[in-house]
């Protein structure tokens, strides 16, 4: 009876060291990838650029080009190096007219989605903004019936959108686009590039100050 009660024992002691491994290794796998994910943004800018109202500084190793709008947009194409769209940074700029919308209700009307009960607080350009992730049409809205193919075609592209609007109106959205471009990397590339952003009537003219000096 001792032998029997001794092998269950150490047993039991077996399962639970094997079960403690496996949570262990599975953490260690959440590790690696959360850091995996978390790596891709070691981007270098260039100096600041003039854009509508703003001072932007493009991304060095995109290809960009400016899209009329409305509203007017600098776009930033970033590529692989097997020559694949990986994401494009998108920067828009306009002054609304009239009584302005507040950064959820402007990116509301520009994405057509319900932005306001999913968005958090993201400042920048030195003023409240929101930041909304938008991750595509949930799995269960591509099997309802009459779904409107058109509309799908309007949906915003997957990815994060950060809205800010200044007292007087000026307008900026951020934007990082591509499939799955939501995660932590896609945040960080998020928040260097709005880091990078200044008004361009805020900025001192320190070449003037000099020569008055």
């Amino acid at each position: 009876m001792s032998k029997n009660w001794q092998y269950g024992r150490w047993r039991r002691v077996g399962l639970n060291v094997a079960v403690w491994l496996v949570f262990a290794g599975a953490l260690a796998l959440a590790y690696y990838l959360g850091r995996q994910r978390g790596a891709g943004v070691d981007v270098t800018f260039g100096e600041p650029e003039p854009f509508e109202a703003l001072l932007v500084r493009k991304i060095q190793a995109a290809q960009h080009r400016v899209e009329p709008g409305p509203p007017p947009a600098l776009v930033s194409e970033m590529y692989d190096q097997e020559g694949r769209l990986r994401r494009t940074v998108w920067v828009t700029c306009e002054r609304q007219a009239g009584r302005a919308r507040g950064p959820n209700y402007y990116l509301e009307s520009l994405l057509k989605v319900d932005v306001e009960s999913e968005s958090e607080r993201f400042d920048f350009l030195g003023n409240r903004g929101v930041i909304f992730a938008w991750k595509g049409l949930p799995p269960h809205y591509w099997f309802e019936p009459g779904l409107d193919e058109e509309k799908i075609k309007e949906l915003p592209k997957q990815g994060l959108y950060a809205c800010t609007v200044l007292p007087d109106g000026l307008t900026v959205t951020v934007q990082v686009r591509g499939d799955g471009a939501y995660g932590p990397s896609a945040r960080q590339l998020l928040r260097k590039v709005s880091d990078g952003l200044k008004v361009a009537d805020q900025v001192p003219d320190t070449a003037a100050g000099n020569g008055r000096s």
